[in-house]
């Protein structure tokens, strides 16, 4: 089949992107390519592209440096509008370009969910795939509520979670479809090491993922925590003034470059556990799979679509949020920072055989469950269905 892909103008799309909406489409990308599948990639100058993969750019640079031109920059007061204005406008462009090529695809895959793209697809006699990577409550529900869901298109969520959450959509309208990563990249790691870990976008504004409740845990518990990250800009004032300081103690801070790849296996393969205490409702969490996949286990807070992915007590363990927020019967009884705790001494507590049989349960609950394989697969029984 040939598809075309659109993906955001935020990062550039690639194995390494800071972004997950990013490195989940290149991953997508790229086994369709492998299993033949031609895809065009509408995407930021400086994406991937090769052999089955033709990129298409949408725009010539990420983002973040138009944000810096004097148009922007100019009247602060209107940045944000602005900015919403100009990627509507660069969308609505790769609308037109779509339509203009609709003939040469067999399906066309939605990976922005963005209104002013998403909402027009019903241009296209194709069938539509968006991938709903964020919680479609943030803008969908409205805009499917008062211009109506497209015809064509058919929404695949990445959790129950989500799928649950969207009682506006028909039923025959959408599917849930598990992310996967390339487990191939990953290395597992038998013995892990001392500290614990936190690693993630810092986006406090939007997605609050408890770096700073994690910082405060490890400061109460006296466990080192080494916590990393690529900052937003709206969330720079936040790094510096609320972040920061609680840098001290047992915590050590390491801001990401943009543009810099990490080496991910050193860094989720040499923790004890990669400590999660998420403050809003997961969509998904690419970054748990990872954390697994080098044998990593996991102690996060029961929200969003984490119950999906961490399977409690066998790879890590889910806490509910607080006695007002009861997920789930989990093994950690107590709520809160209080499980969250009890569950960090419990996985130090651990033998080193019990410990290493938790860390084999990680890489073979990943392979089983969340590979990008198995995701595409799925993927190709769709695509058949709706052609």
């Amino acid at each position: 089949m040939k598809l075309a892909v659109v993906t955001g103008i935020e990062k550039v799309t690639n194995l390494e992107s800071k972004g997950g909406m990013e490195m989940w489409t290149a991953n997508f990308v790229l086994e369709n390519a492998r299993r033949n599948h031609l895809v065009d990639l509408f995407a930021v100058q400086g994406s991937i592209q090769g052999q089955n993969v033709n990129l298409i750019p949408s725009i010539d640079r990420v983002l973040e440096e138009h944000m810096a031109e004097k148009y922007f920059t100019e009247h602060p007061e209107q940045s944000a509008t602005r900015k919403e204005q100009f990627m509507s406008t660069i969308y609505t462009r790769v609308l037109k370009d779509l339509k203009q090529r609709e003939e040469e695809y067999d399906i066309i895959v939605d990976s922005i969910c963005y209104p002013s793209f998403s909402s027009n697809v019903g241009i296209f006699r194709k069938p539509v795939l968006s991938i709903c990577h964020f919680p479609a409550d943030f803008v969908l529900r409205f805009y499917a509520e008062k211009l109506g869901w497209p015809s064509n298109a058919h929404a695949v969520f990445p959790s129950r979670y989500q799928y649950r959450n969207v009682d506006f959509m028909e039923e025959s309208k959408k599917t849930v479809i598990p992310h996967g990563i390339d487990t191939t990249s990953l290395v597992f790691q038998g013995v892990g090491g001392k500290d614990m870990l936190w690693m993630s976008r810092i986006d406090h504004l939007h997605m609050d993922k408890g770096m700073t409740e994690a910082m405060t845990i490890a400061n109460t518990l006296k466990r080192k925590l080494h916590v990393t990250g690529f900052v937003e800009s709206g969330s720079r004032t936040y790094v510096d003034e609320i972040l920061r300081p609680l840098v001290k103690g047992h915590v050590t801070f390491e801001e990401q470059d943009a543009l810099t790849p990490v080496n991910k296996n050193d860094i989720f393969g040499s923790a004890k556990l990669f400590l999660f205490p998420t403050q809003w409702e997961e969509s998904f969490g690419l970054v748990l799979l990872e954390a697994m996949a080098c044998g990593t286990p996991v102690v996060a807070y029961a929200r969003g679509a984490i119950p999906e992915i961490v399977a409690d007590g066998v790879t890590g363990f889910v806490v509910n949020p607080s006695e007002n927020d009861i997920r789930g019967d989990f093994v950690i009884k107590k709520t809160g920072k209080e499980g969250m705790r009890e569950a960090i001494e419990r996985i130090y507590a651990m033998n080193p055989t019990e410990y290493a049989r938790v860390r084999l349960n990680c890489r073979a609950h990943i392979e089983k469950y969340f590979t990008v394989s198995r995701m595409v697969d799925e993927y190709e029984h769709l695509y058949t269905a709706l052609k």
